[in-house]
């Protein structure tokens, strides 16, 4: 959140910020897994309906890609989520829709 103006997008995965209230809207995909033992999916879902908010975006998404949601926003700053059935761990198909993602933005 301390260099919020010099990142274009983010992509974290199983990812959960204490701060959450200071971050700036900024296109961002969030990788999650389910059965995340470390953490908590339920913990993840508040983190990803939290910056759907803060980014501005609907209440409601589309299929971006396999396992991918996407939540546009008005901002500009649309919300991906890529929620897959694994624990914590980077799926290997992770890399090349981060990429596609960054791309976009």
């Amino acid at each position: 959140h301390t260099r919020g103006d010099v990142f274009a997008a983010v992509a974290p995965c199983a990812a959960v910020a204490r701060y959450a209230a200071q971050l700036k809207p900024k296109p961002a995909m969030h990788i999650a897994g389910e059965n995340d033992p470390l953490v908590k999916f339920a913990w993840q879902q508040r983190m990803m309906t939290e910056v759907r908010k803060i980014n501005g975006c609907s209440a409601t998404g589309e299929a971006w890609d396999k396992d991918c949601t996407l939540y546009s926003s008005a901002k500009g700053t649309p919300v991906v989520t890529f929620i897959h059935p694994g624990g914590h761990i980077v799926p290997a198909s992770a890399p090349a829709l981060i990429v596609k993602f960054f791309k976009q933005h």
